[in-house]
């Protein structure tokens, strides 16, 4: 058995529309100026209450624990309510995920965005079903770069790090991928504020083209 586990935001689909909408609401309700969307992207990718944290700081509000605990809830708030109004895969993604499948490959999913609302937007996205993992932000699982969430989907899909490959744009997936010890494919359609090429990554691809050749090349 072969596993390809997935980052979901700028990796699979373009979801920075959505989080931008919930979290300028969330921001406009405590009295604070909203971002752009090239504000909100940049500060995307370590998990919802690091990117309050860092839309704080910018706003000048960081280190005010009470006020990151309301903009975070009401965040979470805002984007369950309207989790996929924007959101759309990358070209190819789809077509990509299905040959997977189709050559043998076990798919899995590790995101730092809450499993609940990870849940919601692959299932909005039509592709849950071609996963046999999803593993979000939970309760006692660290978040990337950290590998406690590559080892969870792991052991969900009955894979060995050995016969896996990671699929990624940022550094918290190249980290978490390489502390597991898996070969890692970075996306340049993503989200990572900086270069690409400096990430680390055993391949860098500008988006889904080539993307399967490539995969099944790291874990023949």
């Amino acid at each position: 058995m072969r596993a390809a586990i997935f980052d979901l935001d700028g990796t699979l689909c373009d979801s920075a529309p959505d989080i931008a909408r919930a979290l300028n609401a969330a921001l406009v309700e405590v009295s604070l100026a909203p971002f752009d969307l090239a504000g909100v992207t940049a500060m995307v990718g370590a998990g919802a209450k690091t990117l309050v944290h860092l839309a704080l700081i910018v706003r000048g509000a960081g280190g005010n624990a009470a006020l990151a605990e309301t903009v975070h809830a009401r965040f979470i708030a805002h984007y369950h309510a309207h989790p996929c109004v924007e959101t759309r895969l990358y070209p190819g993604t789809r077509e990509a995920l299905v040959q997977l499948v189709s050559d043998g490959w076990r798919l899995g999913l590790c995101t730092n965005k809450p499993q609940d609302l990870a849940d919601e937007v692959v299932k909005a996205l039509g592709i849950a079903d071609l996963f046999g993992s999803i593993v979000g932000g939970r309760d006692g699982v660290a978040l990337k770069p950290a590998r406690d969430m590559v080892d969870a989907v792991l052991a969900a899909l009955g894979v060995g790090s050995t016969r896996a490959v990671f699929v990624g744009d940022s550094a918290a997936d190249v980290g978490a991928a390489r502390a597991a010890g898996l070969p890692v494919i970075v996306l340049a359609h993503g989200y990572n504020d900086g270069s690409f090429e400096a990430l680390g990554a055993h391949a860098v691809l500008a988006g889904f083209n080539g993307l399967v050749r490539v995969v099944n090349s790291l874990a023949a």
